[in-house]
C-alpha cells in the first residue's frame, strides 16, 4: 500500500503554467528550429516517385450466367481449401508473369526510347548522342 501523496507531489496547472511562460523564449526558440529543420529537408530531400500498375484480364465467365459465377465463388473456397477445380487463375497467372517478365520491360524501354532518359547522365540531348568513352560505355539493355 502506498503512503498518501504530500502536498508537493501534487500537480498544480497553475503553477506548470507559469514555469512555461517563464520559458517561453525556449519554447519559441526550439518551435521556430524544429520548424526551420524540418522545412530544410523538405526543400533538400530528393523527392521519390513510384507508381505500381497490375493488370489483370477480365475472364469470360460474367457472360455465362449465374451457376457459373456460383461455382466461380466455390472454386474460391476451394481453393482456400487446397483444391484446385481448374478455374482460370492459370490465366491471370500467366499474364502477370507476362507483365513482370525482362521481355515486356526491354520492348517496352526500346518501343518508348526510354534508355536516354534512364541513362540521362550519360545522354547528350542537344547532340542526340551518348557521352561516353568508347562502344563499351554505350548502356544496352542486355
Amino acid at each position: 500500500m502506498q503512503p498518501p501523496p504530500d502536498e508537493d507531489d501534487e500537480l498544480d496547472l497553475v503553477e506548470l503554467w507559469g514555469r512555461v511562460w517563464s520559458r517561453r523564449w525556449l519554447v519559441v526558440a526550439v518551435t521556430f528550429l524544429c520548424t526551420a529543420a524540418a522545412t530544410a529537408a523538405a526543400f533538400l530531400m530528393t523527392p521519390v516517385y513510384r507508381a505500381e500498375v497490375v493488370m489483370i484480364p477480365i475472364s469470360g465467365e460474367e457472360g455465362r450466367g449465374g451457376l457459373s459465377a456460383l461455382a466461380g465463388q466455390l472454386g474460391g473456397l476451394a481453393s482456400l481449401a487446397g483444391v484446385d477445380l481448374g478455374g482460370s487463375g492459370g490465366r491471370k497467372e500467366e499474364a502477370l508473369a507476362i507483365l513482370r517478365s525482362r521481355a515486356f520491360t526491354e520492348r517496352f524501354i526500346r518501343e518508348g526510347n526510354l534508355l536516354p532518359v534512364l541513362f540521362a547522365d550519360k545522354w547528350d540531348a542537344a547532340n542526340g548522342r551518348w557521352r561516353v568513352d568508347g562502344p563499351d560505355g554505350v548502356p544496352t539493355l542486355g
